[in-house]
């Protein structure tokens, strides 16, 4: 079985209380970006520098990204390559 969850603070304007509470508590969760950066692994049009007929149009070509939620970032960016390619006939 699972550990009970822990106590909430009793003091939930104890700013300090809250604090300690998430640090030690709050699970991060990973975005993986940069792995393909634009400028260095993919060009502007998300093509593979150096190779013919590949391109790459997720998460992987930010070279930086911001801690908030990424996904409507990761779906817009899939929709632009999307009508880039059909734009461009491919």
């Amino acid at each position: 079985p699972s550990p009970p969850p822990p106590p909430l603070p009793t003091d939930v304007l104890d700013r300090e209380s809250l604090g300690d509470f998430v640090k030690t508590h709050s699970v991060g969760t990973w975005h993986w970006t940069g792995s393909a950066a634009m400028g260095t692994v993919v060009d502007k049009e998300f093509r593979v520098m150096g190779l013919e007929n590949l391109a790459i149009c997720d998460g992987s070509v930010f070279p930086q990204m911001t801690r908030l939620n990424v996904q409507a970032t990761y779906v817009m960016v899939g929709r632009y390559c999307g009508l880039l390619r059909k734009q461009q006939g491919r």
